[in-house]
């Protein structure tokens, strides 16, 4: 009979090795993935990633991430992914029930700070929240080491993808944990867009000036 393994942290970094059952070799095996209850601001090195906007479809955020020291991408944590919608639709609603169990937002601290948060860039940025509108998501975690942590929602996690009257995405804001940063989206051309359908835009988080304002 196999006994499953305790899941252990990383003594500095916010990562928690949680271990799954290895279907081909029948053992248990351990895999990487952030520990919300640990993130902080100063938790990262480098935070950026990819927007795919694809007609008629959820609009999806791809972020890499990494709290290693060296600043490169951490690869074993895998990358997190968001499929954001209107945040007044029923598909968002789904979303908060399935992780809160509630579809109330403004219920949700998690939530409520992320939007205060929102308001605060837009303010900075002289930028009226009238004049935008919001595509939200809960992240869900990817890890490289297995599968069956590829379908979680991170709790406490949210990304916003800001959009103007039109609908044409300007910028996103993203919190993980109590971090929150906001960039603007440069669109780019992709060899991954098929048949010129996909428009695809990369964003980069400064973390310098993030953990400045912070340090303040």
């Amino acid at each position: 009979m196999l006994i499953k393994p305790e899941e252990y942290m990383h003594d500095e970094l916010p990562i928690i090795s949680k271990p799954y059952l290895h279907k081909q070799s029948g053992a248990f095996r351990y895999a990487d993935c952030l520990d919300i209850s640990r993130i902080n601001m100063l938790s990262f090195t480098y935070l950026g990633g990819l927007f795919f906007q694809k007609p008629n479809k959820s609009l999806k955020v791809k972020l890499n991430l990494s709290v290693t020291p060296d600043g490169k991408v951490n690869n074993e944590l895998g990358s997190i992914t968001t499929y954001t919608v209107n945040d007044k639709s029923k598909a968002f609603r789904r979303q908060l029930i399935g992780v809160y169990n509630t579809g109330k937002k403004y219920n949700i601290r998690a939530y409520v700070y992320h939007m205060t948060q929102i308001k605060e860039w837009l303010s900075e940025h002289n930028i009226s929240i009238e004049k935008v509108t919001f595509q939200s998501g809960i992240p869900v975690a990817h890890s490289h080491k297995s599968s069956t942590l590829s379908q979680y929602r991170l709790k406490d996690c949210f990304n916003t993808i800001i959009c103007d009257l039109d609908g044409i995405p300007r910028g996103i804001f993203i919190t993980i944990g109590d971090f929150s940063a906001g960039s603007d989206i440069e669109y780019i051309e992709s060899e991954t867009a098929k048949s010129g359908d996909s428009k695809v835009a990369k964003f980069e988080i400064d973390i310098d000036a993030v953990v400045d304002k912070y340090l303040d």
